[in-house]
């Protein structure tokens, strides 16, 4: 693939290129490469429905410093031959390839590196056609939605330290994903910290930090509140205790709480974060005595719960 130019020096410089003719692409070491749209494109046959599996390097809409990625699986017969991969990365950026451990018409929708803020423009785009329909389309219990981070000159390890303590929270959050699946499996903190496991459900690779923990993709409005979700563990409210997150938790006013409140009753809420205080003590391998409305939360997520204790 022949680059047009390759840059070693700072995220600004990217920023004011300005080139019809070619997709930024964001390598590993957080360099920005520009690569000719034809060298991707007419790489491509016009009449397949999807890209190859990784057929096509991941490219950037938005460059800046904390960037995420999509990767939301969906089997549809309608999502899957719809739209053409070819035409939807050349109009959005967007690709849509083929998968391989999905069922019948199973497909990935793989979108371009974002700036991990409320102003990026992944909030627009989802919200426009063939995104939103692909998107929206069908899927089953196999599929996922995975969202890699990274962040300019800081290595995934560094990223992953500053939400350490929101990982249990997540756990709490998707009980039902944790241990379900060979493609997302839990494991403690320090596991996490020195293993590059593809399939963990918190994965640091050599380049972002993955989350697999997310399933299935059903809307639009719901991968929207999952990048507030990390929006806030990343760049709102970073680098928190456990006490300080389950403070929040049950903090009507906090600011974790009412992006929660959008998906989950006080109740719900208040059940969450029983369970989020017992998790982050297997998670972190702390010792402690669970209270009594612990206990009841541990009972109802028991089969959870003795997962993290064997693992």
């Amino acid at each position: 693939m022949r680059e047009i130019r390759n840059l070693t020096t700072s995220v600004e410089e990217a920023l004011s290129l300005q080139n019809p003719d070619a997709f930024p692409r964001v390598m590993r070491d957080g360099t920005i490469m520009l690569v000719k749209k034809s060298t991707i494109l007419y790489a491509l046959e016009d009449d397949y429905y999807n890209i190859p599996y990784h057929g096509c390097p991941s490219l950037a809409r938005e460059i800046g410093t904390l960037s995420f990625g999509c990767e939301i699986e969906k089997e549809d017969e309608r999502g899957y031959g719809g739209v053409k991969g070819k035409k939807l990365l050349r109009e959005t950026r967007w690709r849509k390839e083929d998968d391989g451990s999905l069922g019948d018409y199973g497909f990935e929708l793989i979108s371009p590196m974002y700036n991990l803020d409320k102003s990026s423009c992944f909030f627009q785009d989802v919200e426009k056609e063939p995104i939103k329909t692909l998107i929206n389309a069908n899927g089953s219990d196999n599929c996922g939605g995975h969202i890699h981070v990274s962040q300019y000159e800081r290595t995934p390890l560094s990223l992953y330290q500053d939400i350490i303590a929101y990982v249990p929270l997540l756990f709490s959050m998707y009980p039902n994903r944790v241990n379900k699946s060979r493609f997302c499996q839990v494991a403690k903190n320090d596991n996490i910290m020195s293993a590059n496991n593809r399939y963990g459900a918190i994965n640091i690779n050599d380049a972002t930090v993955e989350f697999r923990i997310f399933p299935l993709v059903r809307n639009v409005e719901q991968l929207k509140f999952r990048v507030n979700l990390l929006i806030h563990m990343f760049a709102v409210e970073p680098s928190l205790t456990v006490n300080e997150v389950c403070q929040k938790l049950k903090d009507g006013r906090s600011r974790l709480h009412k992006l929660l409140r959008q998906v989950y009753s006080k109740q719900e809420i208040k059940e969450k974060a029983d369970l989020y205080w017992t998790l982050s003590q297997l998670f972190l391998e702390i010792k402690s005595v669970a209270s009594q409305e612990e206990m009841a939360s541990i009972k109802k997520y028991k089969s959870v719960v003795r997962h993290f204790q064997l693992i």
